[in-house]
């Protein structure tokens, strides 16, 4: 796969985002900081998951007393962070396997 000039600043800006003061590394040693960057969100995105199950099962089974407009606002939070948590996974993916390719190219 062939990378455009348009592709690699995307993904540069992706890795200034994610890797932050990583940047200046190799890119073996980027490969090993993104993936444990993936993990992160993933624990992440099922903590979040979680949070919208105890919210929705107290609020149905009628454990707490959160109003109807309160219970949907935190829905909503956690739905754009779960979303939000998704986008940042698959720029990862992207990132990761971009400098795959970069280290298979060069050698």
């Amino acid at each position: 796969m062939n990378y455009s000039d348009e592709d690699i600043r995307r993904l540069e800006s992706y890795a200034n985002v994610h890797l932050r003061k990583k940047t200046d590394l190799p890119d073996k040693q980027k490969i090993p900081a993104l993936e444990k960057k993936r993990r992160s969100k993933l624990y992440q995105l099922l903590l979040n998951i979680v949070i919208i199950l105890f919210f929705a099962y107290s609020y149905f089974y009628d454990i707490t007393s959160l109003g109807d407009l309160l219970f949907y606002i935190l829905v909503v939070v956690f739905l754009i962070n779960v979303i939000m948590l998704i986008y940042q996974r698959k720029q990862i993916d992207e990132l990761i396997s971009y400098y795959q390719y970069k280290i298979d190219e060069s050698s």
